[in-house]
This record gives structure tokens, sequence and C-alpha cells, in this order.
């Protein structure tokens, strides 16, 4: 008859699994901590009946999503920052153009005209960003090889990244 194994020591080598131990060093730690012997066979027979590694895929998954939304949503609210600033300037310069307290017409003009041109580049901006995000989210939907998706995010970061440094 096979020996019963209290829950919390298999929830203790599934913990140490998703961390990325090996199953002898799994086998190693239960076994100390426990008193008892776990033998390898017996972790790795866990990991295929409860699905640790598909876990571990989701986990990863998740995380990388968390990282695409994160940088996302931050160059959303800097984009949003830039509109607003741009969106000042325009109206600044429009009403002091109404009310002509620029020392030249031309001054205010060409502030009125920075505003917008500022505003036509941050929404256009704003039109790329949600075209990347879309992207991304069908590379992380489609491709089912995790390391894959991690150069193709990381090689998108940099890209968004430099294309955000070369609006400046």
């Amino acid at each position: 008859m096979p020996k019963v194994i209290p829950k919390e020591v298999r929830a203790h080598a599934r913990d140490l699994f998703l961390e990325g131990k090996s199953g002898r060093e799994i086998s190693e730690r239960i076994s100390k901590a426990y008193d008892m012997k776990v033998a390898q066979p017996t972790i790795y027979e866990w990991a295929k009946r409860f699905k640790w590694k598909e876990i571990v895929v989701e986990a990863e998954t998740k995380a990388k999503e968390n990282i695409v939304e994160s940088e996302a949503q931050k160059l959303q609210r800097l984009s949003i920052e830039h509109l607003d600033t741009y969106q000042a300037l325009r109206k600044k310069a429009s009403n002091e153009l109404q009310d002509l307290e620029f020392i030249r017409a031309g001054e205010a003009a060409k502030a009125l005209e920075t505003g917008i041109e500022g505003e036509r580049r941050v929404i256009q901006g704003m039109i790329n960003l949600a075209f990347v995000q879309e992207v991304l989210n069908i590379l992380v939907e489609e491709i089912p090889d995790q390391e894959t998706i991690n150069k193709v995010a990381l090689r998108l970061q940099t890209l968004v990244s430099d294309s955000s440094s070369n609006d400046k």
C-alpha cells in the first residue's frame, strides 16, 4: 500500500518546482524539511499529474502580459500628459491671439501651430501605441514558445522606447 503524503508536503514541493528547482533538489529539501523520504520520480509524477509545468507557463505568460501592460500604461500616461500640455499651449496661444497679448501676431500664430502640431503627434503616437498593443496581444496568444515570446516582447519594448525617444 502506498504511503500517504500530507498535502502540505506536496504543496511545498510544488512551490519549489515553480521556483525552478530540479527534481533532485526538491527531493532533498522535502526529505530534510519533513523528515521523510520523497523520491525524485515521485516529484516528477506529481508535476505531471498536477500539471505544474502548465502553472509555470501560465505564470510566465501572466508576468509578461503584466510587463507589456505596465509599459503600455506608462506610455499612455505620458502621452496624455503631453497631449494636455500641447492643448494648454494651443488654447493659450489661441486666446492671446484673439486678445493680441503677444507682442507680434506671428508669435501667437507660431505658438498656436506648435500646440496643434504637438497634439497631432501625440494623438498619432497614441494610435501607434494601441496598434503595437494589439500586435503584442496577438503574438502572446499565437506563439506557443515562451522563449520566442520573450525575445519578441523585448525587441518590441526596445522599439517602442527608441521610437518615443526619437519623438522628443
